[in-house]
């Protein structure tokens, strides 16, 4: 999963930094990345993609009318072409060139649900 922001000053030059959350096995690892280019406007997307992150130098093409996509390649060791979807907004697109760095381990997520018991409310399911 990548949850991105853009900023951008006018339509021209931009910066774009966020987080890729990756499951390996049972645990999770957080690839930050950070870069710039050109682009229509700022936003915010969150999207999808079936590749592994890859750390190093990435070049993408970012697109988003509400539903939001990117076609990029990675250049660091074992990566490759990629593409992503998923929602974002609001409507642009930009060319980015970012670096992803090493993944960061944030361990075991564990999501236990626990029955809680409120007067007069019954029996709640909690996450």
């Amino acid at each position: 999963m990548d949850v991105n922001s853009t900023i951008a000053f006018g339509r021209g030059p931009a910066i774009t930094f966020g987080g890729l959350i990756a499951k390996r096995g049972d645990r999770f690892d957080v690839y930050l990345y950070g870069g710039g280019g050109l682009a229509s406007g700022g936003g915010v997307s969150l999207t999808w993609s079936p590749s592994a992150p890859t750390p190093g130098l990435t070049v993408g093409l970012q697109v988003q009318l509400f539903i939001a996509g990117q076609l990029g390649y990675s250049f660091g060791r074992g990566g490759g072409p990629f593409v992503e979807v998923g929602g974002g907004y609001p409507p642009g697109g930009s060319v980015t060139v970012y670096f992803v760095a090493e993944p960061i381990e944030i361990g075991r997520v564990e999501v236990t649900p626990i029955i809680t018991s409120l007067p007069g409310l019954g029996g709640v399911l909690a996450w």
